[in-house]
């Protein structure tokens, strides 16, 4: 899990099948301070069982600082990125 600076920005969504999207509204944070970056962890409540994921910016890792398209096989191309933070 990659948690960026800003804790105060990090969201908790659970999949709304029904509605075929992410949901915040069934996450309760009692402190936004219940994410530690330094341990990778976050404490939260939930008040449905199903799928969830950590939602963040599609911009937080703007721009990139490298990246490369390769053909590693026919038809079988790699692309490597290197954000702000990691590298994929």
């Amino acid at each position: 899990m990659f948690i960026g600076d800003d804790i105060t920005a990090l969201k908790i969504g659970v999949w709304d099948a029904a509605k075929e999207e992410w949901s915040t509204d069934y996450i309760q944070f009692s402190n936004k301070t219940e994410a530690r970056k330094d341990a990778r962890q976050v404490n939260f409540t939930t008040t449905k069982f199903a799928p969830m994921a950590m939602l963040q910016s599609r911009c937080m890792d703007y721009p990139y600082q490298d990246w490369k398209l390769r053909c590693i096989e026919d038809e079988l191309a790699l692309l490597d990125l290197t954000t702000k933070r990691i590298k994929l």
